[in-house]
């Protein structure tokens, strides 16, 4: 059986792989948090770059928010670009996040992926990355929430 790419997925192609076909909205009911001096300066200095033209440019945002937040958390680790491939599905994740080892293995806790502005085709894409971590967390014993976003850099699509 050849696998399926992440990238070529449609919506309507990865839903049945989750089993439902809907989903349930949720809010993240966190208190603001103003930004540290760290990310404020490199925001800053994001101004020399263009942040809006292609899904590279989106990378740099998302690099930054994740900078700012992931830190926080020591035990945490992001995978940027890694190749993930489980039984029935490969390609590339633009980040994944996992417990924070010297080498990438499960459990993995999040997939995110950075487009332009295409959250249909991102959601897709998303979901089938959190397919195939559910599917090699299931391989080595893991049974847990996943967890994915989508971005564009100024808007969060959050998929749990």
């Amino acid at each position: 059986m050849q696998k399926r790419r992440f990238s070529n997925m449609k919506l309507s192609e990865v839903m049945p792989l989750i089993e439902t076909d809907h989903f349930t909205k949720r809010s993240l009911d966190l208190p603001p948090r103003p930004p540290s001096d760290h990310s404020q300066e490199a925001l800053r200095r994001l101004d020399a770059f263009d942040t809006v033209g292609t899904e590279a440019a989106k990378l740099l945002l998302v690099d930054a928010l994740l900078a700012e937040i992931i830190p926080n958390y020591a035990k945490l680790k992001i995978w940027k670009g890694e190749a993930l491939e489980s039984a029935t599905l490969t390609g590339f994740a633009d980040y994944l996040i996992t417990p924070s080892y010297a080498y990438m293995k499960t459990p993995l806790l999040c997939a995110a992926e950075a487009k332009l502005d295409d959250f249909t085709r991102g959601r897709a894409q998303c979901l089938a990355e959190l397919v195939a971590c559910r599917e090699k967390n299931q391989a080595e014993g893991y049974d847990l929430d996943l967890f994915g976003f989508v971005s564009n850099g100024w808007r969060w699509l959050f998929i749990s």
